[in-house]
């Protein structure tokens, strides 16, 4: 039986304290963004705005889930930082990994000088193993779409929490170090 999940989640964040450098400026440090929002333990560099991400093992009734996600994160042209999933892997879970498709896109832009907003959606198709086709679909669908809820959920709990706080910091040393004459040498 196969099953398809899906979940979105908007943010918007508004900056209170006097700012310094623009936030589309601050959005266009893509990989200093990544390293807000990311435990740095389940992070590694792959290439140019190509990461791998191994997530937190997720509970899916008796099935214990651990996906390992590549994102492409980069800033467009219009300074629209963007993330993408480019290929998703399960570990620990054999039978499903070949029958697994995750797909994550997100976007974060300044909307004015003080503000931020974004959406990312997620998807998940899969097959269900044998231990789960009896289970009535509206269950699945339910408790499956709520998981992906929740990973949404925690994403945006970073955004909010982190990303002001590096936002300021970032904005803070770069006022900063334009002033510092340079180093004598």
């Amino acid at each position: 039986m196969l099953s398809r999940f899906a979940a979105s989640q908007a943010v918007e964040l508004t900056i209170h304290q006097p700012i310094a450098r623009s936030l589309q400026d601050y959005l266009r440090q893509s990989e200093r963004i990544v390293y807000t929002l990311f435990n740095h333990e389940q992070l590694q560099v792959l290439g140019n705005h190509l990461y791998r991400f191994e997530m937190r093992p997720l509970q899916f009734f008796s099935l214990q889930l651990r996906p390992i996600v590549d994102l492409a994160v980069w800033t467009n042209e219009a300074g629209v930082l963007q993330i993408q999933s480019r290929d998703c892997q399960l570990r620990g879970l054999d039978l499903l990994a070949a029958r697994f498709r995750l797909d994550l896109e997100g976007e974060l832009m300044a909307e004015s000088s003080h503000a931020l907003t974004g959406e990312a959606r997620l998807n998940v198709e899969v097959q269900m193993p044998p231990l789960l086709r009896f289970t009535p679909r509206p269950m699945l669908e339910a408790a499956g779409n709520a998981l992906l809820k929740g990973v949404l959920l925690t994403i945006r709990q970073q955004i909010q929490r982190r990303l002001i706080e590096d936002y300021l910091l970032w904005s803070q040393e770069s006022c900063c170090s334009s002033v510092l004459p340079p180093p004598a040498g």
